[in-house]
């Protein structure tokens, strides 16, 4: 299970519940694989099904780039992924199945929490 806390740091007027949103987010090596080498995983709902195979959305450079991976282990919420990504790739979420590769991503920096 993937849970996401997302702080606002000043109202928003334009977030409407219900509307669809990118979330990017950093994925290292985290787990071990079934080799006893380092793995990468991903969300499920980061992964793209298009006709030429698996693939997922990276932000580079204000870019989506739609790279095709190869997936292992199936943890349910989320995947082992072989080949296609690297420690550090910055992954969008939930992208939407229109997405088109080179199209144009703004990418907004994280918030920082409020002190307490």
């Amino acid at each position: 299970m993937w849970i996401v806390r997302i702080a606002l740091g000043r109202p928003y007027t334009f977030i409407v519940l219900g509307l669809p949103i990118l979330i990017l987010a950093n994925f290292k090596a985290v787990s071990a694989g079934s080799n006893g080498n380092t793995v990468l995983s991903v969300p499920a709902d980061a992964l793209l099904f298009r006709a030429e195979g698996l693939r997922v959305a990276l932000f580079q450079d204000g870019h989506a780039q739609l790279t095709p991976i190869t997936v292992g282990r199936d943890f349910g919420s989320s995947l082992e992924v072989l080949t296609g990504l690297k420690a550090g790739d910055k992954v969008i979420l939930n992208p939407s199945d229109s997405l088109t590769n080179g199209e144009e991503i703004k990418e907004t920096p994280p918030v920082k929490e409020p002190a307490r």
